[in-house]
């Protein structure tokens, strides 16, 4: 499948996109009576797409790993319970360990 991102569409081609009215089993483009095209959500990936979103799921999780690697449990509960707390309050994260989630991951 072909991906056009529209990061830098001019303002107008993105609003639309913005308003349209996704459903569950996409969304068909008519122009002058035609079918065009249809949007479907990306829920709805092919076999190859699934294999590289998890594929990308798994290498986040070992480097989440790799920096977590010999950090003491009760520290990363209070981050997680932070993270909840942030979300649950719409606010930016605060890391109790300052700059811990600006350093590089370890090489694989």
């Amino acid at each position: 499948m072909k991906r056009i991102k529209v990061d830098k569409a001019a303002p107008a081609v993105r609003e639309f996109l913005r308003g349209l009215p996704f459903a569950a089993n996409g969304v068909e483009l008519e122009l002058g009576g035609r079918v065009i095209g249809k949007l479907i959500p990306s829920s709805e990936l092919s076999d190859t797409e699934k294999a590289a979103l998890f594929a990308r799921g798994r290498e986040l999780v070992k480097r989440a790993r790799a920096r977590n690697k010999g950090v003491p449990a009760r520290v990363l509960q209070r981050e997680v319970d932070n993270a909840v707390s942030a979300v649950r309050r719409r606010q930016p994260l605060q890391c109790v360990e300052q700059n811990r989630f600006d350093k590089p991951s370890p090489p694989h």
